[in-house]
């Protein structure tokens, strides 16, 4: 990596070229966030360290864990399936495992310091939730009761997608060969809750428990059009309702949310300080 200047607001957008059968081949290049091209940017689980799998970044090796792997293999061979209007052709993508140098923790604090503006002035937002697997194509492109094994997967335990997916401007969900935009989510978790609350002759009680609570507060928080940020008044429920969600660095706990509370907290990314001393900040 080229360092970055961390007095301004550089960020590294990912281009991924075609292919098929061949490794898998990213260019990455520095622009301010004052004058970037339109870019998408991605929201994701890391998952487990190993195993990694080699991609080549700007020509060199470079080791990237299974997860990120997939989606960019989708990516280069343009697999993702267009359901219901959505276009998946990414020009330029910002993915915090390749836009930033994860080595350098000056580096770290200076990108999360900007993760809302980057996500907020991202085109779009996508939400990948992995491989395809016990019939989550099907799910993706019906939307059904299927939707349960969706939003049971592991990215939903994530505490990081909380403000990549509240202040996104436009947002899809992609899994498998499939995308479809969050907007379908809302429409199935509204549809579900008025067969919740009529004498029709569905069961949905069941259906509406294939929405984990997080879920659910994320459907309700990302009605807002353009992206709010949440209110200086929400700040208990929002760690309250996100505080069992996982994150790799305790510290995360609270930059991961700081952009949606922002305004009632004066809260400075800084990894070189103790974790007791980021959640004193919120106290």
């Amino acid at each position: 990596y080229e360092p970055l200047d961390t007095s301004s607001s550089q960020i590294r957008l990912v281009q991924v070229s075609s292919t098929t059968g061949v490794a898998i081949r990213c260019a990455i290049e520095t622009f301010d966030l004052d004058t970037y091209p339109e870019y998408e940017a991605l929201s994701y689980t890391w998952g487990p360290p190993p195993p990694t799998r080699t991609i080549f970044l700007n020509g060199q090796q470079f080791h990237v864990r299974e997860n990120l792997w997939c989606f960019l293999d989708h990516v280069a061979r343009n697999s993702i399936a267009s359901l219901a209007g959505v276009e998946f052709e990414p020009r330029y993508l910002w993915i915090d495992q390749l836009s930033i140098d994860q080595s350098s923790t000056a580096e770290k604090s200076h990108q999360v310091r900007q993760m809302a503006q980057i996500f907020k002035q991202a085109r779009r937002v996508v939400a990948w939730l992995g491989e395809e697997e016990a019939g989550s194509d099907a799910a993706m492109q019906l939307i059904g009761r299927a939707v349960g094994r969706l939003f049971r997967r592991r990215y939903w335990t994530r505490l990081w997608i909380v403000q990549e997916l509240i202040l996104a401007q436009d947002l899809i969900i992609a899994c498998g060969n499939c995308a479809v935009p969050f907007v379908g989510v809302r429409m199935v978790d509204a549809s579900l809750y008025l067969l919740d609350q009529r004498s029709f002759d569905v069961d949905a009680h069941g259906l509406l428990d294939l929405f984990p609570d997080q879920v659910r507060f994320l459907v309700i928080w990302t009605q807002d059009s353009p992206r709010q940020r949440r209110s200086p008044e929400m700040v208990p429920e929002v760690f309250m309702v996100y505080s069992g969600m996982e994150c790799e660095n305790p510290k995360d706990k609270v930059y991961a949310l700081s952009a949606i509370v922002e305004g009632r907290l004066d809260i400075t990314v800084d990894y070189s300080r103790p974790a007791s001393w980021v959640y004193w900040d919120v106290m």
